[in-house]
C-alpha cells in the first residue's frame, strides 16, 4: 500500500474529485444572510408604523356598515403590513361617507 502524502489526499482537501475553487467568482456568500435578513425586516416594521397608526385612527373615526369596523381593525392589527395594504385598497372604499 502506498503511503500519502500530508499535502495530498481526501483527508487533505485536494482529492481529484472535489472541484477547485481558483476560478469562481465572489467569496461564495452571494446571496441574503441572517443578519441582512433582520435588518430588511427591522426596516419594513419601522417604516410601516407610521401608515398603520393612521389606518387603525381612520377605522376607528369612520363609520362602516355592520361590524366591517371591528373586521377591519382585526385584520390590520392581525396582518400588520399586510393589513394596511388591504385596508388603504379596501377597505376605504367600504366607509360610509357622512352627510356635510
Amino acid at each position: 500500500m502506498a503511503k500519502m502524502r500530508p499535502d495530498k489526499g481526501f483527508l487533505y482537501g485536494t482529492s481529484p474529485a472535489a472541484p477547485s475553487r481558483q476560478g469562481m467568482k465572489g467569496d461564495g456568500m452571494a446571496g441574503i444572510g441572517v443578519p441582512e435578513l433582520i435588518v430588511l425586516v427591522m426596516l419594513v416594521w419601522v417604516f410601516t408604523i407610521p401608515f398603520w397608526i393612521w389606518a387603525v385612527i381612520n377605522i376607528v373615526r369612520s363609520d362602516f356598515r355592520d361590524n366591517a369596523k371591528i373586521v377591519w381593525l382585526l385584520v390590520v392589527i392581525l396582518l400588520y403590513t399586510l393589513g394596511v395594504v388591504l385596508y388603504a385598497f379596501i377597505g376605504r372604499k367600504q366607509k360610509i361617507k357622512r352627510p356635510g
